[in-house]
Formats: structure tokens, sequence, C-alpha cells
């Protein structure tokens, strides 16, 4: 799963950006950088379970992944 299909299942861009109270263009930029930064991994799977997305364990694990090999 990439993050740009997060987004759709959670609504697109503009809901994510509104629950998460930031700007639409740092969606946008996770979505191009398909990375999460990992500070804000937490809110963002907390805002995944508040809407009962469900979204597959291995999504987490390789943001998780990502961040700490320096998001390569």
């Amino acid at each position: 799963m990439t993050v740009k299909e997060l987004s759709k299942l959670c609504g697109g861009t503009s809901k994510m950006a509104r629950a998460l109270n930031i700007p639409i263009s740092t969606i946008y930029n996770w979505i191009n950088k398909n990375k999460l930064p990992a500070w804000r991994i937490n809110d963002v799977r907390n805002f995944v379970e508040r809407i009962d997305v469900d979204v597959p364990t291995d999504f987490w694990t390789s943001v998780s992944q990502q961040q700490n090999q320096g998001g390569k």
C-alpha cells in the first residue's frame, strides 16, 4: 500500500489534512515521497483507526522501516 492509497481510503487528501490539522500540501508531499514523517505515524494511525479504515499491518511496518533506514 502507498501513502496515496492510504489517503484515498481515508476519504482523500482534504479530509486527512483537516483531521490532522495540517496543510493539504503536507499530505501531497507525503504522497509524492511515499513516506510519512516518523513523528506523524501515530497521529495518522489514530486517525485511520478512528474512522475505521482497515490498513494492512505491513503498511505501518514498512513506514517504520523506511524511517529507520533514513527514508530510503
